[in-house]
């Protein structure tokens, strides 16, 4: 006989035998031929043979699995419900496996972690590869999708949820180029040692603070532009350019200002408004006025006590040009000055209308045109004879020497 489904097994037929029982050769053989082919089917506690059909165990439990050891036999694997089947360890549940995930308990620890299917839409964390995009991380937080942290647990990177805005902690150093087609929006430094192409816009995070964009190692060190937010509480709009930390130059919105340096101008420098402050020119400088009554250049100097409200200096290349050329080519008869200078405070006695250095044995004046060689008019009248001529001054009247006598002052 051989065991039923349920695995239980029954003696030949002449079994059991009773007292007075005559041994029979037939009985005998058969019952042992029996006995030795379902003890052949069984299995061997040292492992000598295997099965030759499915094994079927208990469904066990977590705190009792269907297979389990014998040193820990609150460890195994049992049968939970159908498709579901669970590893436990030491009676606490580890693993679950069923059709559509299996799920871990704990940390997932080995050399690599391989997946060969895409992940989708509303997964909250999951990993996945495609063929053409490789790598895909795809979750689902209140506040972020994706966050990467350190091994300090704080985040480096976060993927806001529901967008494709990222936000970097920390600082980011690309190696390469940098191509952009929307927008950058960092809350600390982004320092790129490549290119970076940008087809969209580079935002700071904050509407009180400032970006900053550096060539040096920092943000501190090289030239560097920081600009600052529309509500920055001490220079909001205002663009700062830096050597350093030291500004050089910046502009509020309104006005720049240049604090430190020259200005140097190789094209023309075209000057709509006010310059406010000292203007070194080393090149030719076109000066256009905009109307018809306004200042062409206005040079306020009122702070000037001993030094030049206007200073031309240094022409020490001149051979025949000047320093200076007033002149004017229009046609008009109006009555005009070409040069006018006025003293208005008739408390001021004791300024001099035009003073006059010649340290050379040359003339003061010379005179030259087409028009009337000099026009000298005098509101004197007479002359106190016995007045003594000082000395001479010498002139220039179209090229010819002249030489003119001054005088004592006159008594009337």
């Amino acid at each position: 006989m051989s065991r039923d489904a349920n695995g239980n097994y029954t003696l030949p037929a002449g079994n059991p035998t009773v007292s007075g029982t005559t041994i029979d050769i037939s009985w005998s053989n058969t019952t042992m031929s029996d006995l030795a082919s379902e003890i052949t089917n069984s299995l061997d506690r040292n492992g000598q043979g295997g099965m030759l059909a499915p094994l079927k165990l208990v469904d066990g439990s977590v705190s009792l699995p269907a297979y389990t050891f014998t040193n820990e036999t609150n460890t195994g694997w049992f049968f939970n419900a159908t498709g579901d089947v669970r590893f436990t360890i030491l009676g606490t549940l580890a693993i679950t496996h069923k059709v559509a995930a299996s799920t871990f308990v704990g940390d997932v620890i080995g050399a690599t972690l391989q997946a060969t299917g895409d992940t989708a839409a509303g997964d909250t964390a999951a990993l996945g590869y495609t063929a053409a995009e490789g790598l895909i991380l795809t979750g689902q937080g209140s506040s972020n999708d994706i966050t990467l942290k350190n091994d300090a647990d704080a985040t480096v990177m976060s993927v806001a949820t529901g967008t494709t805005t990222v936000a970097m902690a920390g600082a980011a150093t690309v190696g390469a180029a940098l191509t952009v087609t929307g927008a950058i929006t960092a809350s600390s430094t982004l320092a790129v040692t490549g290119d970076i192409t940008a087809t969209g816009n580079i935002i700071g995070s904050s509407t009180s603070g400032s970006t900053i964009l550096s060539g040096g190692s920092s943000e501190v060190l090289g030239a560097n532009v920081v600009y600052y937010a529309q509500s920055h509480g001490a220079k909001p709009n205002y663009i700062e350019f830096r050597v350093n930390s030291t500004p050089v130059a910046s502009y509020d919105a309104t006005d720049w200002t240049f604090s430190s340096g020259n200005l140097l101008v190789s094209n023309d420098l075209v000057v709509t408004g006010a310059i406010t402050g000292g203007l070194a020119v080393t090149g030719d400088t076109l000066l256009t006025g905009a109307g018809t009554t306004t200042r062409t250049l206005d040079v306020s100097s009122s702070t000037t006590t001993t030094g030049y409200g206007l200073y031309i200096g240094d022409a020490d290349s001149l051979t025949t040009g000047a320093v200076a050329l007033f002149g004017s080519n229009a046609s008009t008869t109006d009555t005009r000055s070409l040069l006018w200078v006025v003293n208005n405070n008739v408390a001021a006695t004791g300024t001099r209308m035009i003073g006059l250095q010649q340290d050379a044995n040359a003339a003061f004046f010379h005179f030259t045109g087409d028009g009337p060689t000099a026009d000298a008019v005098s509101a004197m009248t007479s002359w106190t004879a016995g007045n003594t001529i000082q000395g001479f001054v010498q002139i220039s009247i179209e090229g010819t020497k002249r030489w003119i006598p001054y005088y004592d002052d006159p008594s009337s």
